[in-house]
């Protein structure tokens, strides 16, 4: 009996299944199990080696060790050996795709500013929900640290006087690990000096009075008092609202004291303030007699105020970040608000002419 092929019942053919695409986390899963004593429980690896970075890029070793070399990819070494921080890793990767993935945002740290808030303010009310602009205060030092771990792309810095700014600022910023990567813009110059509580004042304007008698000499509340200065920092009965360590307020207290034999040591401290805000609002209510501020704080305060001296805000960034075009236009429009300019134009800032872009190389 003679059977045709062709009319054997054929099988059904299967519906194939789309695979779906591996995604940069399970590509790393799949990869540590060829890692000894690594714990596969952990929903994802604190650090990844130079061969599991390879795999997840999709380059070759000696990419990664380049990229690890030059300082362009987060990295540290154990024991000769480099190992990758996840989920800086993740972050680096985020910045760098299509332009940077992170083009509309721009977080800013550092030192305390009423004017750059207040222009950061304007500008996120322009930019509504298009992208996000923001601004931390929490101190030079601190701001530097969030910088040189990439969770903040600029800092405000301000360490001591303006004329010693170049030299002071460049060798603060180089304890740092990335600051080969930064670039600074001269962005203002602010006056600081004391802010005294109304008691104070009349205790100050007393004082130069009975001094001034024994020379004949008439004196007005609004007259020159660098005296009076050296006088109320070497008093040790008045309370002192201080700035914390970090900040370049603190540390121009330091400086100015020193210069005149003084030590921080030896004020009479009330409280440790963790901005200016809190620090002159003690000096208002009476909690204080004296703090280191600006003369912007001062005057919003209705506080009196004795000149010191200028100090200058650099922002600090990396050369990307300058680049960017929402950091490009925070320099352009604050050098163009008139506005916000004549507000704090009096005696209180200087504004340059155009921003300097200062390199560490």
């Amino acid at each position: 009996m003679t059977v045709d092929l062709d009319d054997r019942p054929k099988p059904t053919p299967r519906r194939q299944k789309t695979k779906r695409p591996v995604t940069a986390k399970a590509r790393v899963a799949s990869l540590q199990d060829q890692v000894p004593n690594q714990q596969t429980s952990e929903p994802e690896p604190r650090f990844l080696s130079v061969r599991q970075l390879a795999a997840l890029l999709h380059i070759n070793e000696k990419k990664v060790y380049q990229l690890a070399s030059e300082g362009n990819i987060p990295c540290t070494k154990v024991t000769g050996k480099w190992i990758f921080p996840y989920r800086l890793v993740e972050q680096w990767l985020n910045e760098n795709s299509h332009g940077g993935a992170m083009a509309d945002r721009l977080l800013i740290s550092g030192s305390e500013d009423m004017l750059l808030e207040q222009h950061c303010r304007k500008l996120a009310l322009q930019y509504r929900d298009s992208a996000l602009i923001s601004y931390t205060a929490c101190g030079s030092l601190h701001g530097l640290r969030l910088l040189d771990s990439r969770r903040t792309d600029a800092c405000l810095v301000n360490w001591g006087p303006s004329q010693q700014a170049s030299i002071r600022h460049q060798g603060l910023l180089r304890s740092f690990k990335n600051h080969k990567h930064w670039v600074t813009v001269r962005l203002l110059q602010r006056r600081q000096g004391l802010v005294l509580s109304p008691t104070t004042r009349l205790n100050v304007i007393a004082d130069e009075a009975t001094q001034t008698s024994k020379r004949k000499i008439n004196i007005h509340p609004s007259a020159d008092l660098s005296t009076s200065a050296r006088r109320l920092l070497s008093n040790k009965q008045l309370r002192w609202a201080q700035r914390h360590q970090e900040s370049g307020t603190q540390r121009l207290l330091a400086d100015t004291l020193a210069a005149n034999s003084l030590s921080v040591e030896n004020l009479n401290t009330s409280m440790f303030a963790d901005s200016e805000r809190t620090a002159v609002a003690a000096v208002a209510r009476g909690i204080a007699d004296i703090t280191l501020a600006s003369e912007s704080a001062a005057t919003q305060s209705n506080l009196h105020f004795i000149p010191l001296d200028y100090i200058a805000l650099d922002l600090v960034m990396s050369r990307k970040t300058y680049f960017r075009s929402m950091l490009q236009n925070l320099l352009t429009s604050l050098q163009q608000d008139k506005e916000l300019q004549s507000l704090y134009a009096t005696h209180c800032y200087r504004f340059p002419t155009y921003h300097e872009l200062l390199s560490l190389d």
